[in-house]
């Protein structure tokens, strides 16, 4: 296995990492901003919260669709 395709596992790995964080913070987020907040843009916010938990999901996907794709070949 060389550097270059260890480290685009290794990249792989991290941005699977960062998108379930993404995912993980994001429900939690949009729940404060819908419940317990009482600011004027709370429900903008609160969808914004949403949108990311989407975005974090497919970083997710992607990232693991990638690594479980290409770990038997790097064996």
């Amino acid at each position: 296995m060389s550097i270059s395709e260890f480290l685009r596992i290794i990249i792989s790995t991290l941005v699977a990492g960062a998108g379930m964080l993404l995912g993980l913070i994001s429900p939690i987020y949009s729940i404060c901003c819908f419940f317990s907040s009482h600011k004027p843009y709370h429900i903008l916010f609160g969808c914004a919260g949403i949108l990311a938990f989407f975005i974090g999901y497919g970083l997710y996907k992607f990232a693991l669709t990638y690594i479980y794709d290409e770990r038997d070949y790097y064996r």
